[in-house]
Formats: structure tokens, sequence, C-alpha cells
């Protein structure tokens, strides 16, 4: 309880601390997918429906036919697969189920259903079927929406929180510094106040209970939200979570004295949160769920326990009530046959299993590495991490992701024969995938370019044939232009196929992908110390044809590019990737005159190299 934690806190000599409380919130929107369908489509508010992944033999729209139709987010009708008894994409009903409205949710849909199944079970049910471009899903209109999300709840958060995105549409705010300076300015009497108004719940004994005495998944499944958990309802604040938030104060005390610090940060903490969905809510009409506690992996549970359009603070004080009667693989990590293992234990060792995390905690990490011993490995390692696991501890901080070192687009087509995904056997139908592949490749490269101010250098493409086991792969330098991209493509296609026969290649997988990415802060100084000598280069290089160097004067029957490692053939001198042209070896050595020409400074001068020491070396002194 409150008045526990005071006394124990309260005893505790006054640390002389440096930094803040760790205070984390997991932030995760609604039935994400649904309710940004509903934003281009105000109709299907308060109406069941679901969405569904696309169907690869839908083809054209055409009998017969298979592969993917390109299908917009807008106009979002063209997307209805059925509206109650009415069929509209017949290829759709087949369709695995991405997400499940609340409406439809109460009707017993859930997400492991195909959508002819859900419309069984719900009949005036509404299938709407994901945006498809390039051949496959896309996440465009989700991606922006949650874009969109993560900037608010920053802007509301303010100065000193960090945001981590854990998904498409859920985040990690570590909350820990703007909360201090919420409760230093408005006292904590008005944080609880706000917190209790927007219906906290306050986590402990009654949900770890709750969730043991669950019969399958509970609310803390990992597919509880996923499949429909029908828990998943509004509920007001238990009683105890109300007495917790309004606390009564002995006589002789002031209402302040009531709340430790560290339950005063969190509910400073709490409000916060609540400013921050109701800004989501009110600016693009979005409902969200959150837990509030003292790390990410505590956060992340709180989470799960009040959906939705709710939130949950976890007192550190009540870890343990809320952690010890779970079942051991109800904690996410602890599941599948690593879960199974430790519930069990090894009867052939006499050595019991752990029923439930508080079993598993209080037994030690030797004890947990005696059962895994012999049955897994790194049993020390993973002892210990699900010893830590079940004490709700966590040391991970709060940190945006990197970003990505690719861009890729790729597919697998080993299916049957004469499917939607069977092998590709000619290069014409390699080359409209490589199309497809390029056209969204291109467009993410000009949106990294646009907000990251980076650039990819490098072009791979890689493939998998019939019947060989070990893919194939080739680079060159990438160059700009979607065309260029498939023309270089192509061209490393044909490379990697040279042995096979072009009326059956056989190509089972084809991925694109472009990396290598310079630019922005991976670039930094040093990129902008060159930045002019690339220009300059790049200006020369539009000017004169690229040359290299062959190896010898009788190439035979192909020649392998220096530059970009492409097999070309020996009639031609310009490589069919990169388009550098080959100098015969017999040339090499006026051309290596002619360089060291240039490169020889004037009588009285510095050379070259000394003036390029002389620059590189001023570059650092000020750096």
């Amino acid at each position: 309880s409150w008045k526990t934690a005071f006394v124990v806190e309260s005893e505790m000599p006054a640390p002389n601390r440096t930094e803040p409380f760790r205070m984390v919130a997991l932030i995760d929107m609604d039935c994400f997918y649904c309710a940004c369908e509903r934003v281009i489509q105000p109709d299907l508010n308060s109406k069941p429906f679901v969405v569904v992944q696309y169907n690869p033999y839908q083809g054209n729209g055409l009998p017969g036919e298979s592969g993917v139709k390109t299908v917009p987010a807008k106009p979002a009708e063209a997307r209805i697969v059925a509206r109650g008894s009415q069929v509209l994409i017949a290829a759709g009903m087949n369709s695995s189920i991405i997400a499940v409205s609340y409406e439809a949710r109460a009707q017993g849909v859930t997400r492991f259903m195909r959508a002819r199944e859900a419309c069984k079970a719900c009949p005036e049910l509404i299938v709407m079927q994901v945006p498809t471009a390039h051949g496959k899903s896309d996440m465009g209109l989700y991606r922006s929406h949650g874009a969109e999300v993560l900037k608010i709840i920053q802007d509301v958060c303010g100065q000193g929180a960090k945001t981590e995105k854990a998904s498409v549409d859920e985040m990690y705010v570590d909350i820990a510094l703007p909360a201090e300076a919420l409760l230093a300015a408005e006292g904590v009497l008005r944080m609880a106040k706000e917190a209790a108004e927007a219906e906290t719940h306050v986590a402990g004994t009654s949900e770890g209970e709750g969730e043991a005495s669950t019969e399958q998944s509970g609310s803390l499944g990992r597919n509880a939200f996923r499949g429909g958990h029908k828990s998943q309802v509004e509920n007001p604040m238990s009683l105890a979570s109300r007495e917790w938030w309004k606390r009564t104060v002995p006589a002789g005390w002031a209402a302040t004295d009531a709340w430790p610090p560290g339950d005063a940060l969190l509910a400073a903490g709490a409000a916060l949160v609540a400013r921050a969905r109701a800004v989501v809510r009110q600016r693009l009409g979005f409902t969200c769920s959150a837990g509030i506690a003292p790390n990410k992996l505590l956060a992340k549970l709180c989470c799960g326990l009040h959906k939705p359009n709710q939130q949950t603070v976890l007192p550190p004080e009540a870890v343990a009530d809320l952690l010890d009667p779970l079942p051991v693989d109800r904690l996410r990590g602890l599941g599948g046959k690593l879960g199974d293992l430790l519930k069990a234990g090894r009867p052939d060792l006499k050595l019991d299993g752990f029923e439930s995390a508080g079993a598993l905690r209080r037994a030690g990490e030797a004890a947990v590495a005696k059962v895994l011993r012999g049955d897994w490995s790194n049993p020390e390692a993973t002892a210990a991490s699900a010893v830590r696991l079940a004490s709700g501890l966590d040391d991970s901080p709060v940190e945006e992701r990197p970003l990505s070192k690719q861009v890729s687009a790729s597919k697998n087509f080993s299916r049957a024969r004469n499917g939607a995904r069977s092998p590709l056997d000619n290069y014409d139908s390699v080359e409209r995938w490589i199309q497809e592949f390029a056209d969204d490749v291109s467009s993410r490269l000009e949106h990294e370019s646009e907000l990251n101010e980076r650039q990819a250098t490098q072009l791979v493409v890689s493939i998998r044939l019939e019947g060989i086991a070990a893919p194939r792969s080739k680079r060159c330098k990438l160059r700009p232009g979607r065309d260029q991209l498939v023309t270089d493509a192509m061209g490393l296609v044909r490379h990697l196929t040279a042995d096979r026969s072009g009326k059956s290649l056989g190509i089972t997988l084809l991925s694109l992908t472009a990396e290598g990415f310079v630019g922005g802060c991976e670039r930094g100084a040093l990129q902008r110390c060159f930045q002019r000598a690339a220009e300059v280069s790049q200006q020369k290089r539009s000017l004169e044809p690229l040359l290299i160097d062959s190896d010898d004067d009788d190439p035979g029957p192909s020649w392998s590019c220096p530059r970009c490692t492409l097999l070309n053939p020996a009639e031609t001198r310009q490589c069919a990737a990169c388009e550098a042209t080959a100098i015969p070896a017999k040339d090499k050595a006026n051309r290596l005159q002619s360089k060291q020409l240039k490169l020889t400074a004037p009588e009285g001068k510095s050379s070259f190299s000394e003036t390029a020491k002389s620059g590189l070396d001023s570059f650092f002194r000020k750096a």
C-alpha cells in the first residue's frame, strides 16, 4: 500500500541523487489499423469491421489471373472486400485478418480467423483490405499516422523526454525529467487529482491474481491483443486505485506528506501521459492506452492490463505483487519451449519446475540454471536473464533506434509452378518485378534524402535458384534515378544467372537492396570537409567517360568489371551495370604516365600529396 511505501522510504536516508528516478511510459495505439481506416472512411465509425491482408492470387481482378493488384489507400471504398453478405472482392474472402475493431471483437471475431469465417461469426461485418503497391502491402497510410502520433507525444512531453519508436503503433517515452519539472511547477496534489480524473489504474495484487486465474492467455498473453481478448473493455478504476490516488492524511501531517518522492513523481508522470493521450485524441481522433512504470519491461506489462483508452501505473513497491502470481510463460521472453521447460522442470533429474514468476525469482539463478543445463544453450546466462525478468528488472535505456542500414524490396517465388508465386523463368518476368522493386526503393530513398539527408551508395541484387540452397548476390555502385536502378539491377541479375538458360532461370527469391548510406549525421564534419571535392570530382566525371583498366588486351569470352564486379561480354568495352569503359592493358602505360603528369606539381610548388596532407592536418586541428 502507499502507507507501507511511505514508511519504508521515509526511514531511508535521503539519497544524494544526481540522476532522476527512472520513469518510462509505453503508449500503445488502440486497434491502430482500424483507427487509421476510420480517418479516411468515417462511415466505419461504430461499425464492426476487420482489416485483412492482400491475397497474392487476386491479380488484376480478372478470372484466372494471379499476382498482387495495386490498390491505393484512397479511395478506401475500392478496398472493401465484403459488406455484410455482399462480397465485392471474392479473392479477399480467404485472406488472413491483421486487425479487428472492438465492435467486431464483441461479436466474437478474432485475428486468427479468415475473412470468410469472420463474416459467418458477424453477419454485418465489413472487410477492408490493406492498401497494396509494388506487389506487396503499402504501409504508408499507417506509418504516416504513426509518425503524427509520435510527433504530438514528443511535443506534449516537451524538452527532456526521450522517445523510442517500438513499432508502427507503439512507442516508449522516458518521462522522468519532464515529470520532475511538471511536479515542481504544479505540485503533487494537483498531479494526483489530474491522474485520478484520467481514471489511471494502479496495478498490484488484484491484477496479478486475476491474470494467474485466467484459464488461457489472459490480458498479458502475447496474442491477447491481436486475437481480440474479451477483457479489452473500458473499466472504471478499482476502489484500491481510488484510495491510492486520494490518500487519507493522518492528523498533524501536511497533505503533501502522504506522497513519498517516488509516488509523487509517478503521479506527475501519469498526469503528463494523460495530457499527451488527450491531445492525440483531440487532434487525430485516435485513442491510446499507456503503462507507466520504472522501466521498459514493466511499462509494457502495465500497458496491457487495461485497454482500450486507459492507462495504468505500477508503483515500485507493487512490482512483486503484480509479477509473483503470474505463470512463468505469461511473461514476455519466457514463452514457447523455454517457458515449457521452466514450468515442467526436469523430472529425469528430479528437479521441480517453476509454476509462477515468484517461484522462479525466489529460487534464484543457480536453481534455474540446473533445470536448463543440458537442455538449453548458455544455461547460466539464460537463468540470470529469467530471474531478472521475473524480478521486474530492466536497465535498457529509452533511445531512438538507429537509422536503417539498408532499403530493400524482395519477393519469394518458391511456390508451385503456374501459381501466383511460381519461380521466375525468364528475364521479362524478372524485369517486371525489378521495376516494381525499383519504384518502391526509389520512393523510399527519396524519403531518406528529404527526411534524414542521406543517400545510398551501393546497389545489391540477391537471388536464390531452384535446386541451389545458397543464395547468390552481386553489387555495384548505385546511380541515382529509377531507370538507372532497373538497368543496373538487370545487369547484375544477368551476371548472377550467366550459367542458366534464359528460358528456365528458376529464380525462387529476388531481392533489390540499396545500402552504404552516407550523409546526415553519419558523415558529419568529415563529410563536409570533402563535400566540395566530391562535387568537383562529380563534375569532371560528368564531362568525360569513366575509364577503368581491364586485365589484358584480349580478355577472352568475358571480362569482369573491376569497379562493380559485373561479368561483361568480350565484344563490349562498356560495363552493362555501371557503364564504366575498360581500357586494354596495352594502354595502361600511356594512361599511367598521363596521370603522373597531372599529379606532378609545377616547379617551386608543393606536390599534390603534400597539399592534400596539409589540408587534412588543418581540418583535424580545427575539429
